[in-house]
């Protein structure tokens, strides 16, 4: 049975508690163990040892072989250090994990994780990714670790957290991750607001995520791809896309984002509509809210759309009532205003039917 290794927020000890007890999206059946061949010998730490150390968190650097937790699993390099190893504060320790994944084109993809934290504590500090690919160990840029929204994995409209630790835990998430050679499981720790009186905490779910070859793909429960969910790991890609480098300011949820435009600081808003025939349909409202941008994604790739009939018909009920302005809905986009009373008014909809807006 394929064995699995975790960075988590918590202990190692109180993790293993969260996974157990907290409810799974999807599913977490065990995947066949695969042996490992005579070139996958020690690649992870083959791996690591190109990482260049500027790349890490100091506390991650220089880490020996003999502090390997995983002995016996070549894919897997986890490592624990202690504050009085570093010549840090005391009480300080961190956890560093590597795992590789075979690429379908040749080579290995390697995702590290690292988290630190106070006096047995760990909280998820930065992540990476990297290929190995012919002895050549570069950055991968599209194709990494996912890091779903905690607005997404979490339903704050349970338990009793006061709103403010709701922002608090959605600005920095402690994100936990299970590592297999098939894929791996990520879910959010809470468990850390037990030490509050009278405390009940909100559902954390917990997402797979299966490994094809080229990207980590998130699937049901039944281990097939989510059709319906345009997946974080996709947004980051349009963000960088349409954010002029400022992807990082985004905030994402559902299928989703806000953020800075790449010329002012003003904010705009981007939705995905899933294709029928795969792919995505993604659509951009300034913040001025009277200018519609639509994109065809797939795969990695953005691709601006021609004006069409659709932008026309836009076009047309924006300029008939002056101050209307669009919004993106979860199934359609709409022009609306606001009346005389001050309430929100639909002057159109049109709504997405896989192939387009509004049935043209």
């Amino acid at each position: 049975m394929d064995t699995f290794f975790r960075t988590t927020v918590c202990a190692l000890a109180a993790a293993l508690l969260l996974l157990a007890a907290c409810d799974k999206k999807p599913g977490r059946d065990a995947v066949p163990a695969v042996a490992p061949s005579q070139a996958d010998q020690e690649i992870a730490l083959e791996i690591y040892a190109l990482i260049p150390q500027t790349d890490l968190p100091d506390y991650c650097r220089d880490l020996s072989q003999d502090k390997d937790e995983t002995a016996g699993d070549p894919r897997n390099f986890t490592a624990q250090v202690q504050g009085y190893d570093l010549g840090l504060e005391a009480g300080f320790n961190g956890l560093f994990t590597l795992h590789c994944y075979p690429l379908s084109a040749g080579g290995w993809r390697a995702f590290w994780i690292a988290s630190a934290g106070m006096e047995g504590l760990l909280g998820f500090d930065r992540a990476g990714a990297y290929n190995y690919v012919d002895g050549k160990l570069t950055p991968e840029e599209d194709w990494t670790l996912p890091l779903p929204s905690p607005w997404d994995m979490i339903d704050f409209n349970e338990g009793n957290l006061p709103v403010e630790e709701c922002f608090s835990i959605a600005e920095t998430p402690f994100y936990t991750y299970e590592f297999g050679n098939e894929g791996l499981y990520v879910t959010i720790d809470i468990d850390y607001l037990l030490d509050e009186e009278d405390v009940i905490l909100p559902k954390v779910e917990t997402w797979r995520y299966d490994w094809n070859g080229k990207r980590l793909v998130l699937v049901d429960a039944h281990g097939e791809p989510v059709r319906d969910v345009l997946d974080c790991i996709d947004m980051r890609i349009i963000a960088r896309e349409l954010c002029a480098g400022k992807a990082k300011d985004c905030v994402f949820i559902g299928n989703g984002f806000t953020g800075p435009d790449s010329e002012e600081e003003d904010v705009f808003s981007v939705r995905g509509y899933p294709r029928e025939d795969g792919g995505w349909r993604v659509a951009q409202i300034g913040s001025q809210r009277n200018v519609l941008h639509l994109f065809d994604y797939k795969d990695g790739k953005l691709v601006s759309l021609p004006k069409e009939r659709f932008d026309e018909l836009v076009g047309q009920v924006l300029w008939a009532n002056e101050g209307a302005y669009l919004e993106l809905e979860e199934d359609a986009v709409t022009v609306a205003e606001v009346n005389a009373l001050g309430n929100q008014e639909i002057l159109a909809r049109f709504p997405w039917n896989g192939r387009n807006f509004g049935d043209l």
